[in-house]
C-alpha cells in the first residue's frame, strides 16, 4: 500500500511535452525548393526544405546562419510554377549527424492559408 493511499501498483500515464508550435507543419516534396538571401549579400540554395507551416520553415543547409539573424527566402514549387518570398527570423540552427545545418525559422509576416495551400498544392 502506498503512503498516498490506494494500491502500490498505480497506472503509469505517459506525459507528453506540450508542443509550443501554434501552426501545423507539412512535409515538403522535392519539387519545393528554397533559395536563401542573407544580409551579407550571400545567396544559396537549401539542400532540402524539410517542412513548412503558416508560421515558419525548417531547412537543411550546407552552411551556417546564426540564431537571431534575418534572411529572405524564396520558396518555389516547380510543378505548380509558384514562388513566394518571405523574411525569416532564424530561431535555431544545429549540425545534424551528416554534417548539414538544420535551420528553423519563423516567417515575417506569417503565410496565410491560401499562400500555403497554393504552394503545397492541396487543401489542408
Amino acid at each position: 500500500m502506498s503512503r498516498l493511499g490506494g494500491s502500490a501498483f498505480t497506472e503509469l500515464v505517459p506525459v507528453r511535452n506540450a508542443d509550443r508550435r501554434k501552426c501545423v507543419r507539412y512535409p515538403c516534396s522535392s519539387e519545393i525548393t528554397c533559395r536563401i538571401f542573407t544580409d551579407d549579400h550571400e545567396d544559396f540554395w537549401a539542400i532540402r526544405l524539410q517542412n513548412i507551416s503558416e508560421g515558419g520553415i525548417k531547412l537543411i543547409l550546407d552552411r551556417f546562419i546564426g540564431s537571431g539573424e534575418l534572411a529572405m527566402v524564396e520558396i518555389y514549387n516547380a510543378s505548380r510554377k509558384i514562388a513566394l518570398q518571405r523574411h525569416v527570423q532564424v530561431l535555431f540552427t544545429f549540425e545534424d549527424l551528416h554534417g548539414n545545418v538544420v535551420l528553423g525559422g519563423s516567417f515575417m509576416p506569417e503565410l496565410n492559408g491560401t499562400e500555403l495551400e497554393n504552394l503545397l498544392g492541396f487543401r489542408y
